[in-house]
């Protein structure tokens, strides 16, 4: 039975101005579950949930799919945004992907100036010289630094602090000789993002501001469009579980929607004065 029937009698097909109420609600649900889509790719930053006894050992046997929902194969119950929980992953793959391009490890250290890194080793290790050759007369040759004269041994520190510079530049060559080994660009990127998962959210909502504010605003235009479909449908039906179900399949369709024309076609097309 139509619960709209004799509001105002004599519309063709039993249509009530009411109706027309549906595509502005289908906007309104479009426009919302893209809001929180865009909300739970981002936040929140860390994870906010309850630990689940015994889900840890019985989430090696969940489907792929849900093993993805972060928390889940740590067995933990709750969200973290897709982005801040992927840092790790997405840094690397930055890394991979984009600093490699831009430099090796050895050419980054040559920017770094190896010789102002060895003056910074000299004029911070300078004050620990003294105490530090101390300790290895006394560790190394105990009864001949304890009979040193006083003289002597201001001798010794004063040759210490010369060779010191010289000392600091072997150990920059040295350093650049096998900075393959001691740098990792990737590694360096990929913990400094997962330590501040907050800088990739960053990143992204600056530099897709514009295409996630259209899938947020999509939303409302593709919802109220899906929404004059649903009219008839509810007519024809004529149950009130009509229009529920249809805002669910509304909600659904607008984020797949939305999503798809983000990222599709790859290449640049042209529809008319449309730019694709």
């Amino acid at each position: 039975m139509n619960p709209f029937a004799g509001v105002l009698p004599g519309l063709p097909y039993g249509l009530e101005w009411r109706l027309l109420l549906i595509p502005l609600i289908t906007g309104i649900i479009g426009y919302g579950t893209n809001w929180v889509a865009i909300q739970l790719l981002f936040r929140p930053l860390e994870f906010v949930g309850v630990r689940v006894p015994g889900m840890k050992e019985l989430a090696p046997s969940f489907p792929r799919k849900l093993k993805q929902i972060p928390g889940v194969v740590e067995g933990r119950l709750g969200w973290q945004g897709i982005i801040p929980s992927r840092s790790a992953r997405m840094g690397t793959i930055a890394a991979e992907k984009g600093i490699s391009k831009i430099a090796t490890e050895r050419e980054f250290y040559r920017e770094f100036d190896p010789e102002r890194i060895a003056a910074h080793i000299v004029a911070s290790s300078e004050p620990e010289v003294r105490e530090l050759t101390e300790e290895v007369f006394r560790e190394e040759y105990p009864e001949l630094w304890r009979d040193t004269p006083e003289p002597v041994r201001e001798l010794v520190h004063a040759r210490v602090r010369e060779r010191l510079p010289h000392i600091a530049d072997e150990i920059t060559d040295r350093i650049g000789e096998h900075i393959e080994e001691l740098l990792d660009i990737n590694l360096m990127i990929t913990d400094h993002l997962e330590e501040r998962p907050e800088l990739l959210s960053r990143l992204f909502l600056e530099v897709g501001d514009r295409e996630l504010r259209f899938v947020v605003n999509s939303g409302l235009l593709i919802g109220g469009f899906l929404g004059f479909f649903s009219i008839p449908l509810f007519l024809v039906v004529g149950s009130d579980l009509v229009l529920p179900l249809c805002g669910v399949a509304v909600g659904y369709a607008t984020n797949w929607i939305a999503l798809k024309v983000i990222f599709l076609p790859i290449e640049e097309r042209r529809l008319g004065p449309l730019r694709l």
